[in-house]
């Protein structure tokens, strides 16, 4: 990403996204592409639509008028909720941003001024999430965080296609 102007990512021989590595890396066309760059990757989530939201277990995403005005209807089948893990912030005093989820902290890996963190959603231990926080910060074993409505890609469960 550092040596090119431009990428091509290919998958199996067939391209999935052209563009430059900033244009691929904030906004992938396909799932592959989304978890294919960056260190650690893009966290994806198995979602539904129900009840105006995103449901991940019992724990629902609700879908603001940001989503629903670029999506021309609500997606019928499955999706991949993916969240690059700079894009998750702990639920700190005074912080609150309109997505929220309750994680457990499974492993905390130290890098020096930063450490990731891998967590899995409380309700749904399949469903596993990273984010970075600073080396200084001490993270509880259940915890939440929280995101930006912009900060999310959605992705058809079935095709990868990127839907937002």
């Amino acid at each position: 990403m550092t040596l090119g102007d431009r990428l091509v990512v290919l998958d199996r021989g067939q391209i999935q996204q052209i563009g430059t590595p900033l244009e691929v890396y904030q906004k992938p066309e396909h799932l592959m592409v989304a978890q294919f760059l960056g260190t650690p990757p893009m966290n994806i989530l198995d979602a539904t639509y129900a009840d105006g939201g995103f449901q991940l277990g019992t724990q629902i995403i609700p879908c603001p008028e940001l989503w629903q005005r670029r999506l021309p209807s609500p997606p019928r089948e499955p999706v991949k909720l993916g969240i690059r893990p700079e894009h998750l912030y702990l639920v700190a005093d005074g912080l609150s941003l309109p997505i929220q989820l309750s994680l457990v902290r499974q492993l905390i890996e130290p890098l020096g001024s930063e450490q990731v963190i891998r967590a899995v959603l409380c309700d749904q231990p399949h469903q596993r999430l990273q984010l970075r926080v600073r080396a200084d910060i001490s993270v509880p074993e259940h915890f939440v965080v929280s995101a930006q409505p912009e900060d999310w890609h959605l992705f058809d469960g079935r095709s990868g296609q990127r839907l937002m």
